[in-house]
């Protein structure tokens, strides 16, 4: 997008109030206005469940709002995408059987071993996958999609709190789909009653007005891999050096335990791989 377009396009984003909800075109995710802001990225000392890799805790500073995708790309979105682009995923996913995982040659995100409605969260989704949905949307709106940030993620994730979960310190069945309190198994509880993912929506927003920050799928991020946070952008923007076949996760999943949805918990995998458990999320910086 040349210079001028691209002020014009920050101006018009900057505009909005935040909170406020758009769509670029009749295909595109619902998108929500996230505030300029700055917030302390990872987990303090006193966080008895934090590991090495959220910290040192950090400042980082948005000097203007950007937009998230106000649900994990759904499978309806992602069969949408699929269908006019012409996109073709392998098949091949590690699912969760009675008796454990399986590296599944026959599984995919249109068959990953849970039944599942178009609101649900794609899953067995690789960071290939996600990065060519959001190439597709820059390329159909003409603004600048891609995948978020860590620094975005847990901005947006937190929204304005500094406690583990949105909603407080403890985790709750009430609040999001996550798993049994001890690794690793699916739980159905109170308002959770799903074995796999849940339809978008199930659970209340965070105070940004976005769902399923915690818990239902993991989000592949757009930064590489490191084991700490020695050294990481201030501003907002994804870490690109590193292990860059390695990326980053962020928010657990409908298999976790209650300390792996945190707001700053990390996880890493290959970029290639496509787990039963993974999708993603994108945003608009334009």
């Amino acid at each position: 997008m040349p210079g001028s377009l691209l002020a014009q396009a920050f101006a018009v984003l900057a505009a909005m109030a935040p909170g406020t909800a758009f769509r670029d075109c009749d295909v595109c995710p619902v998108m929500v206005v996230v505030p300029a802001g700055s917030f302390e990225m990872g987990s303090p000392a006193s966080d008895p469940a934090a590991t090495g890799d959220e910290r040192p805790q950090h400042r980082v500073t948005f000097a203007r709002p950007f937009a998230v995708a106000k649900y994990a790309t759904t499978r309806g979105e992602f069969a949408r995408f699929v269908a006019e682009s012409g996109y073709r995923v392998p098949l091949g996913c590690l699912i969760r059987r009675a008796d454990g995982w399986l590296d599944d040659p026959r599984a995919s995100w249109r068959h990953p071993g849970f039944a599942q409605t178009e609101l649900d969260p794609a899953v067995c989704m690789s960071w290939n996958d996600g990065e060519a949905y959001a190439a597709w949307l820059s390329r159909k709106t003409g603004h600048s999609y891609s995948l978020l940030t860590e620094a975005q993620w847990e901005y947006a994730a937190r929204a304005g709190t500094a406690t583990p979960y949105y909603w407080g310190a403890q985790a709750s069945h009430a609040r999001a789909n996550y798993g049994a309190d001890r690794c690793c198994a699916p739980a159905v509880a109170g308002k959770d009653r799903w074995v796999g993912t849940s339809p978008s929506g199930s659970f209340p927003p965070n105070a940004f007005g976005l769902y399923d920050m915690h818990g239902n799928a993991w989000q592949w991020m757009r930064d590489c891999w490191h084991h700490d946070y020695e050294g990481a952008p201030d501003d907002g923007s994804a870490w690109t050096t590193g292990s860059c076949v390695d990326r980053v996760m962020r928010g657990g999943s409908w298999n976790c335990t209650p300390s792996t949805i945190r707001a700053a918990e990390r996880e890493v995998h290959d970029l290639s791989g496509r787990y039963a458990v993974v999708g993603f999320r994108v945003a608009r910086t334009d």
